[in-house]
């Protein structure tokens, strides 16, 4: 009975000595490379109760940016493919939720602008601003 006793100590013990080893290290969250004064941005304050999946449309084609969660907010960057001749964006959020889709109007846009675009429960009562984005911002 000792013996089995005394093995059962080794083994809790090196269980012990395992478990830290395959535990998760805590890493700072990826904030991606500096965005280029050059880049468009759009911020996307989602206020209403579905996540979304943000698109830019060009073309009649659309683009996936990423998506927001609801109650999130997210900065998605336009690929520079798709903003180097840029002058107008609009862009199309899908709800997860399988509500109806909404497209933007064209929204008057400059490399180094970023479009932030707030989301209620209707997508299409959204507002948006534009504005220069401060320089060395991360996304």
């Amino acid at each position: 009975m000792l013996r089995t006793l005394s093995r059962l100590g080794l083994a809790a013990l090196g269980l012990s000595l395992a478990t830290p080893a395959c535990t998760a290290v805590a890493r700072p969250p990826y904030t991606g490379p500096a965005m280029s004064e050059r880049d468009i941005s759009v911020l996307v304050q989602n206020r209403g109760w579905a996540a979304v999946n943000v698109y830019v449309v060009r073309q009649g084609m659309r683009f996936r940016l990423g998506d927001v969660r609801s109650g999130g907010e997210a900065r998605l960057r336009v690929p520079p493919s798709l903003s180097g001749t840029m002058t107008e964006l609009q862009v199309l959020i899908d709800p997860q939720d399988g509500s109806p889709t909404y497209t933007t109007d064209a929204i008057p846009v400059t490399r180094g602008q970023e479009v932030t675009l707030r989301l209620g429960n209707v997508p299409a009562l959204s507002s948006f601003s534009v504005a220069y984005r401060p320089v060395g911002l991360r996304l």
